[in-house]
């Protein structure tokens, strides 16, 4: 985009540039219209110019006007008593434009927000689909409204040179070393700021408008090369006929178990007890019969082959997890393939299913859910990273190697947003990989950064925790008082079959699990039940009869 064509020949006339922030002093920078929020959240119009406590919003306005001196612009105060900036005063602006059906062609809020607003994206999209460009300040971490899908999220980097880079359809990058202002024949001089970045490509905005004048908004668009979305799908090997599974972690009567889920191209699994190829009607099935086999590790370390073995030779296999070996792997879906850099608003309801270490049968707990769910009529999409999520009809991904914030939150929220897309999914279980938080300062899965990613990606109706015998209650709690700061309305326990090997607590290769007796499972479901009063607490055998399921139906009755 050759920018300097526009700084040259254009200064924003006949653009109207709408500044939400905390107020513009007029006797400083001339405003068409000043607007202020009230206690009530209502917009009212004041006619004179006034003294402004704060200068942010006047500072933006002035950088805007340097760039294009013959905008117009429109001043709207939202901050409350305490001079501080509130999602609900930027609302009540953002809304007051929309039904008052202003012609306003450039909105520039140069703040940002911590939370998310499902209020702010519908009215932000109503101001996008009327032909409006909202523009917003971001720091590259999480940014509302600048993270929001119609909004241009504007970034600011310190440098010797006045460049602007466009980074993706929607981010653009100022850079720009200082921004020079006098106020009351004072000199004031600013760094590098996403703020005044903001306002500053409100300005070239301005320009690029008054510059293609009879222009729709799309073509303005075109032209900026913004908002122009294209997502590559990577094609993944499907399952072929005749394949049977093989899987040392589960034996043949967990796959009859969920028989109803496994993929109708799986025919059977190999029994290593009886050395057989079993169908999952229990028949034993001929060799001959058998055209490909996926042999599957669900578990978190790398495992040696048996489909290797020389009976298992003339028969083609694939590997599916952890093998010490990259040949004949299946590849599954990588959340870095979705390359979206904003958030959408998921309108399923989601419910995660998290533990304090892998390995703590969350994927069961996921697959019980969503076969239960499914009979009572309650059509429900799923995910997981558990490779055999791969051959159960639900959506698998690779663990992430690395995990970037803030792009993993956006490529978790296009994941679920993906799957939960279709008007027939009610409602989107998510298996989250990993733990809550570290227990082992060894472990190499960045514990914690999942959990906390996949919270911001989306809101959670409920989030269900697996608990281990030898867990510190201590832990626990602080956790679930961190989850709850994330506005969580339900948090449900579930008792785990495995306990923590206490020997492992400090072992390099991480915290290991054992199986569990149902005497103790029983005494620990008790002290549960004492240390988390007030929250819903399930034996896993309830989780197996369908008492969770009809408790999480109950919530939304």
């Amino acid at each position: 985009m050759n920018y300097d064509f526009y700084l040259t020949n254009y200064s924003g006339k006949c653009v109207n540039i709408a500044v939400i922030d905390g107020g513009i002093n007029g006797d400083i920078v001339s405003c068409k219209k000043h607007y202020v929020v009230n206690k009530d959240l209502k917009i009212m119009e004041i006619n004179e110019s006034r003294g402004v406590k704060d200068f942010h919003g006047t500072y933006c306005a002035q950088e805007i006007k340097k760039v294009a001196n013959d905008a117009t612009i429109y001043d709207f105060n939202v901050t409350d008593e305490n001079y501080s900036v509130t999602e609900a005063g930027m609302i009540s602006a953002l809304e007051y434009i929309s039904t008052k059906n202003m012609e306003i062609d450039i909105i520039s809020i140069s703040m940002k927000l911590e939370t998310f607003s499902e209020r702010l994206v519908d009215v932000i999209k109503k101001l996008h689909d009327k032909g409006m460009f909202i523009l917003a300040s971001s720091d590259n971490m999480i940014s509302y409204p600048a993270d929001f899908e119609h909004v241009l999220a504007i970034q600011s980097k310190q440098c010797n040179e006045h460049n602007i880079i466009h980074i993706n359809s929607k981010t653009i990058c100022i850079e720009k070393k200082e921004y020079v202002y006098t106020v009351s024949a004072k000199k004031i001089v600013m760094e590098s700021s996403s703020s005044l970045a903001c306002a500053h490509y409100a300005g070239i905005l301005a320009l690029v408008i008054e510059g293609n004048i009879l222009a729709s908004f799309q073509q303005i668009c075109d032209k900026l090369n913004v908002f122009n979305y294209e997502h590559k799908r990577v094609e993944r090997r499907v399952i072929k006929q005749n394949t049977a599974v093989i899987d040392s972690s589960h034996n043949i009567e967990w796959y009859k178990l969920h028989k109803q889920l496994l993929n109708k191209k799986i025919i059977g699994t190999y029994d290593i007890v009886t050395n057989k190829f079993v169908s999952v009607d229990n028949r034993i099935l001929e060799e001959k019969s058998v055209e490909n086999i996926i042999e599957i590790n669900s578990e978190h370390y790398v495992k040696k082959m048996m489909s290797n073995q020389e009976r298992f030779n003339k028969i083609p296999f694939q590997l599916l997890g952890k093998f010490d070996t990259n040949e004949k792997m299946i590849e599954l879906k990588h959340f870095d393939e979705y390359n979206y850099d904003y958030i959408k608003y998921i309108k399923k309801p989601i419910i995660y299913i998290a533990g304090f270490v892998s390995g703590t049968q969350k994927y069961e707990v996921l697959i019980h859910l969503y076969e239960q769910l499914m009979m009572q009529s309650v059509n429900c999409a799923a995910m997981t990273c558990n490779p055999l999520g791969y051959v159960m009809g639900i959506a698998t991904y690779e663990h992430p190697e690395n995990i970037t914030y803030p792009h993993i939150v956006y490529q978790l929220n296009a994941v679920m947003d993906e799957n939960s897309y279709n008007d027939d999914v009610d409602m989107l279980l998510v298996d989250i990989p990993g733990g809550i938080t570290k227990l082992n300062w060894h472990n190499k899965y960045n514990f914690g950064m999942l959990f906390n990613a996949f919270l911001l990606a989306a809101d959670a109706d409920a989030v269900i925790i697996m608990l281990n015998r030898g867990i510190v209650w201590d832990s626990v709690k602080k956790e679930v008082e961190q989850i709850k700061l994330k506005n969580v309305p339900h948090i449900i326990f579930c008792i785990s079959e495995f306990m923590f090997d206490s020997d492992t607590v400090e072992s390099e290769q991480g915290l290991q699990l054992i199986s569990n007796n149902e005497v103790d499972n029983e005494d620990f479901y008790q002290e549960a039940l004492k240390q988390l009063t007030g929250y819903k607490v399930f034996r896993y055998k309830e989780l197996v009869d369908g008492s969770m399921v009809n408790y999480i139906l109950s919530l939304y009755q």
